[in-house]
């Protein structure tokens, strides 16, 4: 079950979102367009599992030295991002949420870039921080997001040439979109609460181990266990299937990407790709991969010399990446 702490901290940062829009919407059909972005994060917040867009800047903003006010606010700023990107992730990959029904595809590209481009820099604006201090949070934010447009173009060429698809060319795109996005919310985080460049620097490499290890969790779980099997489904090469097929011969390649493309469609050819890649090491190169980036993050945090309490929630946070259920 969800601490009540962590519960009530979510509901500040929903809160704190949802003055902030209602208060700057700039006509009724607005409010109601960015508002329904809100509705799969008020659902999300009910789950047990971290949330860690928004929940590691809290805990690096206090680890830094930040106020607890201000934690709020800095997530928020993060979660608006998050949202932003994670619409326009879902467009890309043709997913359909059903808060969007009766939205047409411009209504939500709209909405996706409204966070991105207006919402997110406003927020920043609005923080009590000197002059200084907010130039620097916004030239991270738009360093940032320049990053992940770049990772997500790499993202979306998974699907085009197939021989360009290798694991590294995997590895770097994940680094680019999501690697880059945890980046920036910890150097937010860390900048917001006054820290010093070194210190934020370290905050920043944490999260982008944190953001790459994640997302190349996820990918294991959606290919091996999600039941909407979303990546198969859409054609998108993750790191395992990258790795797969870079262990087999060139005879033998085109049989597996023939694999690949049916189970777009078939779930018996889902159960035989899943099998092969149980089966096979690619799936233990990935583990390990995982795990290399959660090693990289605990020695980021360390190095960062956070206070005793904020580095034992940040700790925790990232051992949620671990495969290996003793660490």
């Amino acid at each position: 079950m969800m601490p009540l702490l962590q519960r009530q901290k979510r509901d500040a940062v929903i809160a704190e979102l949802t003055r902030f829009i209602r208060r700057h919407a700039a006509s009724p059909s607005q409010r109601r367009l960015l508002e329904i972005c809100l509705l799969r994060l008020r659902r999300d917040c009910c789950q047990d599992e971290p949330l860690l867009f928004m929940e590691l800047p809290l805990a690096v903003h206090a680890a830094a030295g930040g106020s607890a006010d201000s934690a709020i606010r800095i997530a928020a700023a993060c979660s608006l991002v998050f949202i932003g990107a994670d619409v326009l992730d879902d467009l890309a990959d043709g997913d359909s949420r059903p808060e969007w029904a009766g939205s047409s595809a411009g209504e939500i590209t709209l909405a996706a870039a409204t966070y991105l481009s207006s919402l997110a820099p406003m927020a920043i604006a609005e923080l009590e921080l000197p002059c200084q201090t907010k130039a620097d949070l916004h030239i991270t934010l738009a360093s940032g997001l320049l990053h992940m447009a770049s990772g997500q173009h790499d993202d979306l060429n998974t699907t085009s040439c197939i021989e360009s698809i290798t694991p590294k060319f995997i590895e770097q795109a994940v680094i680019g979109k999501s690697g880059q996005e945890f980046k920036m919310f910890c150097a937010l985080a860390a900048q917001a609460a006054g820290a010093s460049s070194e210190a934020s620097d370290h905050y920043g490499t944490m999260g982008l181990a944190i953001g790459v290890g994640g997302q190349l969790a996820s990918d294991c779980f959606e290919l091996l266990e999600d039941p909407e099997a979303r990546d198969l489904r859409h054609g998108t090469w993750t790191l395992p299937l990258a790795m797969h097929r870079s262990r087999l011969s060139e005879g033998e390649r085109p049989a597996f990407e023939q694999l690949v493309d049916r189970a777009r469609s078939n779930e018996d050819a889902r159960t035989v790709l899943r099998d092969n890649i149980r089966n096979s090491g690619a799936l233990r190169m990935t583990v390990f991969t995982v795990e290399t980036y959660r090693q990289q993050a605990l020695r980021e945090l360390d190095a960062a010399r956070p206070a005793a309490e904020a580095r034992t929630a940040i700790h925790n946070l990232i051992n949620t990446l671990s495969f290996f259920k003793s660490c």
